[in-house]
């Protein structure tokens, strides 16, 4: 197929293909653009729909201008001379008025006209402007990025005009004419190199001005427990980690059923309700409705396997839990998003949809959760491993430093850790057994390695075998509970006096965390405050015991060996004669 012939548009003056319609010429016609702007202009038509598009998302949206403005956004980006005379004037407005001041459409229009900046054919530029589509924030960070790279070649095309007239026709030149020609490209080559920083750089004595402004607030506000978003009621890692801080990197590794998914769900979910901020919850390993039914199951305390199930609304005391549950749950459903991800969830794609759900809630402040790295994918392919999430937890440092934001990442681990795990002996798994690469650690802020305390539980279930005995409960149908420990083996800038190990009751079945508190080194103090607690989750009814198979499961086993599936399913059985009753019933127990 041979190359189509590129000619210049009489109109635009475009090179495009001769052989087709103008495209630039074709767009403008679509969206009404005027005649007069047309000819001037002698740009592409993707770098004019960039114009239009970014002034639309500044007039609807004062959010999206301040991004803009953070990353570096100046109004000479923009083609159109109309362009850059509106987005300096959009700037003027937005540095005028307060931060709480309403921003649409119809209220700048409003001022621009009050203020005499508008002209008529000013007036009907804009109006053209405001018929294109509204992009989102992703789409105008990608349409700065364009526009930074088109404005830089047209700089450099302006330049290199002015250095071949300079030289034109001259044999000789004044020293001092050469030097102020020199300077003066020197600068607009420097306005080039300024737009390769994403944001504004200022000196440390800004920040330094906003410390001492929050030490003086505090001399009358009262002292700071909690730095970053608070994760109550989880109380003790809280103050551990004196919440989520922003720009800070939180990796969470464990073995499998150990939790993690579960952990990192309350902590998400604690963000969200206690500090009314978004919360993005990427899951590379389930389905958005399977933890779902997790959150549900963790608030209303009834087993995801019932929820899905049982006819929950015929029991009064389902019904009841599960009313609770979604009262729970509209605390913070409205702040909480689950996101199915998949292979092109890259880091960009991520940094997409935090400054979009950013945008949506007018807000800087977003929480990232990732479920879990090694299973992120990046725009190039690695073929080890180790590279690949080395790769991955830097992107991941880098865009919570981008974003400002906390970033919380679950991490599996090796054979060799999840092996170590499953022993019943003092070594534990670290960050050196993370799957693929022990150098995470280098990259966090704060790592955290969550493992059962085989000891502890083998201690728990005593105690709660010997208060089913002396409730004349079934004593061998327990409830399942393991104590696990979440040894913090990183913890960047950590108050004072802070201990690394954290324990927890982590009931399986209704993937519910209760943090017990700090692990105390005497067993006798460590197992009395085990049972302090068991005791109120049983006067709360949180933990239940059965009673004996004669009181309480024989009905239950009668009913289940009454389904003929049950009985055709194993050997030598068959359901019993409903109308003979001389047959004999042969008992069948089934494991729990």
């Amino acid at each position: 197929m041979s190359e189509p012939q590129l000619v210049a548009c009489p109109k635009c003056k475009n090179q495009v293909d001769g052989s087709r319609p103008c495209p630039f010429c074709a767009y403008a016609e679509s969206i009404g653009l005027p005649e007069e702007l047309v000819t001037a202009s002698s740009t592409s038509s993707t770098r004019v729909n960039f114009d239009f598009a970014l002034l639309n998302a500044f007039v609807h949206n004062k959010f999206v201008l301040q991004k803009a403005l953070e990353n570096n956004f100046v109004p000479e980006m923009l083609e159109l001379e109309q362009s850059q005379r509106v987005g300096k004037l959009l700037h003027d407005v937005l540095n005028a008025e307060s931060k709480t001041e309403a921003w649409d459409k119809l209220i700048i229009r409003g001022k621009l006209k009050s203020s005499g900046a508008l002209s008529a054919a000013l007036d009907q530029f804009l109006s053209k402007v405001l018929e294109v589509p509204t992009p989102s924030l992703e789409q105008v960070i990608s349409y700065l990025k364009m526009a930074k790279g088109s404005f830089a070649l047209r700089v450099l095309r302006q330049t290199a005009d002015q250095i071949e007239k300079f030289v034109a026709g001259r044999d000789m030149a004044d020293q001092e004419e050469i030097t102020k020609f020199v300077a003066s490209g020197i600068d607009k080559l420097h306005s080039i190199q300024k737009l390769a920083v994403n944001k504004r750089i200022t000196l440390v004595k800004t920040e330094l001005d906003q410390i001492l402004d929050a030490i003086e607030a505090r001399e009358t506000q009262g002292e700071v427990d909690i730095i970053g978003f608070s994760i109550s009621p989880f109380t003790v890692l809280n103050q551990t980690l004196s919440g989520l801080r922003k720009g800070f990197l939180y990796c969470l590794a464990g073995a499998p059923r150990r939790g993690k998914t579960n952990l990192a769900l309350d902590i998400a979910t604690y963000c969200a309700r206690e500090n009314r901020v978004p919360v993005l919850f990427f899951t590379f390993e389930q389905t958005k409705s399977n933890l779902t039914y997790r959150l549900l199951s963790k608030e209303s305390y009834l087993n995801p396997g019932v929820l899905q199930r049982k006819r929950i609304l015929a029991d009064p005391i389902w019904k009841a839990k599960l009313a609770d549950g979604v009262r729970r749950m509209s605390e913070y459903r409205d702040n909480l998003y689950v996101i199915e991800s998949t292979k092109e969830d890259t880091i960009d794609r991520i940094r997409g949809h935090a400054y979009n759900v950013m945008q949506e809630h007018d807000t800087n402040d977003i929480v990232i959760f990732i479920d879990y790295i090694q299973k992120m994918p990046l725009s190039q392919s690695y073929n080890n491993e180790k590279f690949k999430v080395e790769e991955i937890s830097t992107s991941l440092k880098g865009l919570s430093i981008e974003l400002n934001c906390p970033i919380f990442a679950i991490s599996s681990l090796s054979k060799e850790g999840c092996t170590i795990d499953e022993k019943d002996d003092d070594e534990r798994p670290s960050f050196f057994h993370c799957k693929g690469s022990g150098d995470i650690e280098y990259d966090v802020d704060s790592a955290m390695v969550i493992g059962k305390d085989w000891g502890d539980t083998k201690e728990l279930y005593e105690q709660l075998r010997h208060k089913a005995e002396s409730m004349n409960k079934d004593s061998s149908r327990l409830p399942k509970v393991d104590i696990v420990n979440l040894y913090v083996d990183k913890n960047r800038d950590a108050p004072e006096g802070i201990l690394g190990i954290i324990q927890y009751f982590f009931f399986i079945e209704e993937n519910k965390y209760i943090e017990l508190g700090y692990k105390l080194d005497t067993d006798v103090y460590r197992f009395n405050k085990i049972e302090t607690l068991v005791q109120k989750l049983i006067e709360r009814d949180f933990i239940r015991f059965y009673d004996h198979e004669e009181k309480g499961r024989q009905g239950q086993f009668d009913k289940m060996a009454a389904q003929k599936s049950v009985l055709s399913d194993i050997p030598g059985m068959s359901a019993p004669d409903s109308t003979d009753g001389s047959a004999p019933r042969k008992r069948i127990r089934l494991k729990y």
